[in-house]
């Protein structure tokens, strides 16, 4: 079935699903003019080169209602009343996922089998049978090695790709078949998805990563390969706040990477995890707050991290207001934050902020918990940086009276026990 050239994109060469018209007068599917500008950093008229004035497109309504009528003409398209679910048997599937593999052109394609699949029915589990998962993770691999995500056309199919992905139920789906989506070209690709994709196909990048990486995965290998741009990508998903399934999926791949190990940890702080953390924090969620305690802390164990934290006007503003206000475990975490920060880069700025900012009163209501190993383990914590730097505490205005009685007491009783 030939479509019409009119209703090709320029840019894919697909046919067009949102028309839209530039500055220039030239129409292209929004999607690829959004991915010619957004991830490919462009700033011309594909078609005739010009630069754009504005990137501001208006819908072509018009041509819209041409390709809706022609697509309906040729049964492509079912009419609006109509909710029947698209139903394929397992000879169809692996018809479709054969012409996937041999087209030159797979966006067609591979939109056709992500409609099926959010159509409902089977047709997930006929993808998985017929070999499906192998079909897209070797789409996957091929963008990487032989296009490196410079061919757009390829491009393009890697976003269905992963956008079919999303769509599957990958983590009911068996370890052995799950394997060829760890692969690290696989893995490149979908890393490169979350640098350049539209916000739609970094969404689906970072919850596919997500599901795929409960799995064993080789965190060390894919940071030697990414460097800081995997980070990069991740903050800026972070900070976009695309929805609230992406910022979770995101907070808990950093802290598996950051778990693995310190290289990892020095490379997250290089890519300013830090700062980005302190940023969001303030109005973040009780959930999300403590996932970015979590991935702060782990940034704190590194001597970079520390530095970072220490460097930050905010920081101690930040954590000090989150303890003892959002949940024991916000609390436990700030208070070894805090705690790190005063063993290990005990800065004079730094330990003035924990005076003026009210980090030592928070610490003065830690000694006052009840509970039970926790709660003893959080009081002695907040002993020892008080014991650490109570000298140069004391003389501040801001320490509160009552617990300079108490240190005294503290010293004297330990210099009986001594005797």
């Amino acid at each position: 079935m030939e479509v019409p050239p009119y209703f090709k994109c320029p840019i894919s060469m697909e046919l067009m699903t949102d028309p839209v018209t530039a500055c220039t007068g030239v129409t292209y599917d929004r999607k690829s003019i959004e991915r010619w500008i957004c991830g490919c950093r462009k700033s011309t008229c594909p078609a005739t080169m010009q630069n754009l004035e504005n990137f501001n497109f208006t819908p072509n309504h018009t041509l819209k209602r041409l390709i809706d009528s022609w697509k309906q003409s040729q049964g492509l398209l079912q009419p609006a009343s109509s909710s029947t679910q698209k139903r394929v048997d397992s000879k169809e599937m692996a018809d479709l996922l054969r012409t996937i593999e041999s087209s030159l052109f797979k966006v067609s394609s591979l939109r056709k089998l992500r409609e099926l699949l959010e159509s409902g029915g089977d047709n997930s589990e006929l993808l998985v049978q017929a070999g499906g998962i192998e079909v897209i993770s070797g789409l996957l691999c091929r963008e990487w090695n032989e296009n490196g995500g410079e061919d757009f056309v390829a491009f393009r199919s890697s976003e269905e790709s992963v956008a079919i992905l999303h769509s599957l139920p990958l983590e009911t789906i068996s370890s052995s078949t799950i394997q060829f989506l760890t692969r690290p070209d696989c893995l490149r690709t979908l890393v490169l998805m979350l640098q350049t994709g539209s916000s739609e196909s970094r969404f689906h990048a970072v919850s596919v990563l997500r599901k795929i990486t409960r799995e064993e995965t080789n965190w060390r290998q894919i940071v030697r390969d990414q460097g800081t741009n995997l980070f990069k990508a991740l903050l800026e998903l972070l900070s976009d706040g695309i929805c609230t399934e992406a910022t979770s999926s995101v907070l808990e791949i950093l802290v598996d990477i950051l778990t693995v190990s310190r290289y990892s940890r020095v490379k997250a702080v290089e890519a300013g995890s830090v700062g980005v953390l302190i940023e969001l924090l303030p109005d973040s969620s009780r959930g999300r707050c403590e996932k970015m305690m979590v991935v702060l802390k782990l940034l704190c164990q590194t001597a970079d991290g520390r530095s970072a934290f220490v460097d930050h006007a905010m920081a101690v503003a930040v954590v000090t207001k989150k303890i003892m206000t959002v949940s024991e475990l916000v609390t436990k975490l700030g208070v070894k934050i805090l705690g790190l920060i005063c063993e290990y880069h005990p800065t004079e700025r730094f330990l003035e902020q924990m005076a003026e900012l009210g980090a030592v009163s928070k610490l003065s209501g830690v000694l006052q918990l009840n509970g039970g190993p926790a709660a003893n383990s959080l009081r002695e914590r907040a002993l020892k940086m008080l014991k650490m730097h109570g000298n140069a505490w004391k003389q501040h205005r801001c320490f509160p009276l009552q617990l300079q009685d108490y240190l005294r007491v503290i010293d004297e009783n330990e210099n009986l026990s001594r005797h």
